[in-house]
């Protein structure tokens, strides 16, 4: 009685309605999501203010059918963690390192979503320290890991993981070493493995570094990076030499509400839009290709976070539209971008460090700059410009201070 009562609701009411609410992911931050076919993964994560409360549930969502879905594995699954990174390889997911209860992680594990079952794979050749918040990108049949945070510092090796044979390899060093970065976002162009922004021990990169597979080396595109410095953006590749930017940090920690595009070929850096909501976006955001009325097709970006980080985003490329999954209809509703979302003082400040001048780019029009030598004495200071030339100040550490009506901001500054 109680199958065919189940029948008959699911007729009445379709899988999405009963299951997709219910199986929605709690809110959570410093999790995983790929694509397995056309299916979306997400994996771990800890609760949002709190390191100690960590996940290892799986949530699965399907774009065709529009629904949230708890896939329970057949077996146990990795220890709960955050900050771990996850590539998509031959229809399997395979999660490395992160933060967990009992330390850091180094440990690779496979998930098969065919059979529902999890496993550790034991890496061979070289040793690869524990490590999170690192990039991970995949490009041929290896699972690039660079960078990341040990708990004490920021890393700056990088190594290649066989799929096939997990057999590991450090890649050479990078003009003394490879960029030591965290948060930096990753994906896979013209059979490289490009690295965008990142933070570091002096703040948020606006660094652009591609590694080339093929001849094993860290180099600059020509067009240099961006205007600003961000790290822990999303990055998705569509196609084979372009790839989509999202989000992301400064420095001073102000969420970004941005998507760029970055042909690989051109060097060119296209915003795409200033009007989704502002987030980071690290290792969730997903490129797919939508199906329309079963003919037509569409390019969206699937995102996961915001302030909340309790929120199912996506973009639409054509109709340049955000919107956001409602657990209550099941469906996706248009997102008001209001000024809470928006970082209505921005900043970017470049280069750091400096040799001669240092540029601000900024949407005030009126505002007093200060620059701050680490005895408290300003050194510099300008009105509503542009550019300040440092050319002949003793090399150090600074503090650049803006300020006008209603904001302050202070940044730290390398001068060489």
């Amino acid at each position: 009685m109680k199958t065919n009562l189940l029948l008959v609701l699911l007729v009445l009411f379709g899988f999405e309605k009963l299951f997709s609410q219910n199986d929605y992911p709690s809110p959570r931050k410093g999790t995983t999501l790929i694509k397995i076919d056309t299916a979306f993964y997400m994996f771990g994560g800890e609760v949002p203010n709190s390191k100690k409360l960590l996940f290892n549930d799986l949530r699965k969502y399907d774009p065709e059918r529009n629904h949230w879905l708890q896939d329970p594995p057949a077996n146990n699954p990795p220890s709960p963690r955050s900050y771990h990174s996850a590539v998509a390889y031959n229809g399997k997911m395979y999660v490395y390192g992160g933060y967990t209860n009992s330390g850091i992680s180094n440990e690779l594990w496979e998930y098969d979503p065919s059979s529902r079952m999890w496993s550790q794979k034991a890496i061979t050749g070289a040793s690869i320290p524990e490590r999170f918040q690192h990039s991970a990108v995949l490009s041929g049949n290896y699972m690039y890991i660079v960078g990341g945070n040990n708990g004490q510092n920021i890393l700056a090796d990088g190594y290649k993981i066989d799929l096939n044979t997990f057999n590991a390899t450090q890649m050479p060093l990078f003009m003394g070493g490879a960029p030591a970065t965290n948060g930096m976002a990753a994906t896979s162009l013209n059979n490289n493995v490009y690295f965008f922004g990142g933070n570091n021990n002096i703040g948020s990169s606006n660094q652009i570094v591609y590694y080339n597979t093929q001849y094993n080396y860290y180099s600059f595109p020509n067009s240099g990076g961006f205007q600003f410095g961000f790290g822990f953006a999303g990055a998705a590749n569509a196609s084979n030499n372009e790839a989509f930017i999202a989000g992301g940090s400064s420095s001073s920690k102000s969420l970004l509400h941005s998507i760029y595009k970055y042909n690989a070929t051109t060097e060119q850096k296209i915003l795409i839009t200033n009007n989704i909501p502002a987030g980071e976006y690290f290792n969730v955001f997903i490129m797919h290709i939508d199906s329309i009325s079963g003919k037509n097709f569409d390019t969206s970006f699937y995102f996961w976070g915001l302030i909340d980080y309790a929120t199912f985003y996506k973009y639409d490329l054509a109709t340049e539209l955000t919107t956001q999954f409602d657990t209550i209809s099941n469906s996706w509703i248009t997102v008001q971008i209001s000024s809470n979302n928006c970082d209505n003082n921005y900043f970017s400040i470049f280069p750091n460090p400096a040799n001669e001048v240092i540029k601000i780019i900024t949407n005030k029009t009126e505002f007093k700059i200060e620059l701050i030598n680490i005895f408290g004495q300003i050194v510099l200071n300008d009105y509503n410009t542009a550019e300040i030339n440092v050319n002949g100040l003793a090399p150090g550490i600074y503090f650049l201070k803006i300020s006008g009506n209603n904001f302050t901001k202070q940044e730290k500054i390398v001068i060489n």
